[in-house]
C-alpha cells in the first residue's frame, strides 16, 4: 500500500505497515495481478495462514459491500480503514470502521457517520451531519451541514445536497438512489431514486 494511505483499526492508527501483505480479493479472479497486487479468490483469502486478517470493500453499490463486509466479519475478518494522506476528518467528527476517505475529501466538524462509508475525491461532508452505514459518496458530491442520510444510499457524481437546521434537518432515507448532478432541495422518503435540479422521486425502489 502506498505510503500516501492511513490505515486504521478503529480509532487506532497503524504506524508502521511495512510487514503488511496485500492482496485484492474477488470470488473468481479475472487477472493474477492489478498494480503489482496479488489478486486471490475470497475462499483462497479466507485460508491463508494467518493471525491476522483485515479488509476493506473498495465496492461502490451499498447492498452488495455490506453483504462482503458482513460475510468477512462472520468468518473473522476485521475490518480496517484507509484514508488518503490529505483527506481531512475534523477532531470534533468520527467515521465508523471499514471506511474508505479517497484524496481531497474533508468531513468538516461535529458529524458522525456510520461503518463502511465510502467519501470519494473532492467530496465534502459538512457540519452537523449523520450518516448511517454503507453510503456512497460519488466524485464531487457536496453535502451540506444539518443533513441526516440513512443507511444504503448511493449519491452520484456531483450532486449537491443544500443544508437542513439544527431542528429541521434535510433528510434522505435509508436506500435511496440519488442521480449524478442532482441539487437535493428537500427530504427524500426511504428507497427513492431521485434525479433533476431540483431532485424530484422518479420512482420508488424494491
Amino acid at each position: 500500500m502506498p505510503e500516501i494511505y492511513k490505515l486504521r483499526i478503529g480509532n487506532q492508527e497503524i504506524a508502521d505497515s511495512r510487514n503488511i501483505k496485500y492482496y485484492f480479493v474477488e470470488d473468481k479472479p479475472s487477472k493474477n495481478v492489478i498494480n503489482q497486487v496479488t489478486v486471490i479468490s475470497t475462499d483462497d483469502f479466507l485460508k491463508l495462514d494467518s493471525g491476522n486478517k483485515y479488509f476493506t470493500t473498495a465496492v461502490g453499490e451499498p447492498s452488495s459491500r455490506e453483504k462482503i463486509s458482513k460475510y468477512l466479519l462472520r468468518n473473522g475478518v476485521r475490518a480496517i480503514s484507509i484514508q488518503q494522506s490529505n483527506s481531512i476528518v475534523y477532531e470534533s467528527s468520527s467515521v465508523g470502521q471499514g471506511s474508505i476517505l479517497c484524496s481531497n475529501s474533508i468531513v468538516t466538524a461535529n458529524s458522525n457517520i456510520g461503518d463502511f462509508f465510502h467519501l470519494n475525491i473532492f467530496s465534502y461532508v459538512a457540519h452537523d451531519c449523520i450518516i448511517g452505514n454503507y453510503v456512497t459518496f460519488s466524485p464531487q458530491v457536496s453535502c451540506s451541514g444539518n443533513v441526516i442520510i440513512g443507511d444504503n444510499v448511493f449519491i452520484g457524481t456531483g450532486a449537491i445536497i443544500r443544508p437542513g437546521t439544527t431542528t429541521n434537518p434535510l433528510v434522505i432515507g435509508s436506500g435511496s438512489v440519488i442521480g449524478m448532478g442532482s441539487v437535493i432541495t428537500k427530504s427524500i422518503p426511504d428507497k427513492s431514486l431521485v434525479y433533476g435540479n431540483p431532485a424530484k422521486v422518479v420512482k420508488k425502489l424494491d
